[in-house]
């Protein structure tokens, strides 16, 4: 479950009465019997339940096109069907969470915020100290303080810290202090 759903679901554990929009009539068939929201909804291999859900958190406009398009896929509608108007007056009977949904994710807001601020502001840190420290080893290697000999006999050999030189190009050459031993 993700922070946003922990903040919403005390809002729709009052579980308002879905009955009204999963009972009402979407039309009446050819066999002379009505087709219900719940019918419907089935016939698509829709959850009843959690489609009301799901359109009663959105905002009305939005839900009637969904439920408009639903209903457009339904197998063999009438001949004077109005999708849309049916859409619209089925949409009306659903409670409106939408401003609840708006109330909790508004209210989550900051403090996720703080939670990202928080990681980031770390990362950022961990990424100065990484860099600065770079910048500290590359300086002390090329002011040439580093004692080679003294690395060689800790085990650092030279040769495989030694710089080529390019051909004839005025390139980088070896540096002074550190000798110049031929790899092995």
């Amino acid at each position: 479950m993700t922070p946003h759903h922990r903040e919403v679901a005390p809002a729709l554990s009052d579980t308002p009465d879905y009955s009204g929009f999963l009972f009402a009539q979407v039309w009446t068939e050819p066999s002379g019997m009505t087709l219900s929201v719940v019918s419907a909804l089935a016939r698509l291999n829709l959850d009843p339940s959690r489609e009301a859900v799901r359109l009663a958190t959105m905002p009305r406009a939005a839900a009637a096109i969904i439920l408009s398009k639903a209903i457009a896929n339904l197998p063999n509608p009438p001949p004077a069907v109005d999708v849309s108007g049916t859409a619209a007056r089925l949409i009306k009977l659903l409670p409106d969470l939408s401003a609840t949904v708006r109330l909790a994710a508004a209210a989550s807001a900051p403090r996720a915020w703080r939670q990202w601020r928080m990681i980031l502001s770390r990362r950022w840190q961990l990424w100065l100290i990484l860099v600065l420290a770079g910048c500290v080893v590359y300086l002390w290697i090329a002011s040439g303080s580093v004692d080679w000999e003294a690395a060689e006999s800790v085990g650092v050999p030279a040769a495989g810290l030694q710089t080529m030189p390019l051909a004839d190009s005025g390139g980088i050459a070896p540096q002074a202090n550190r000798p110049a031993t031929p790899r092995q």
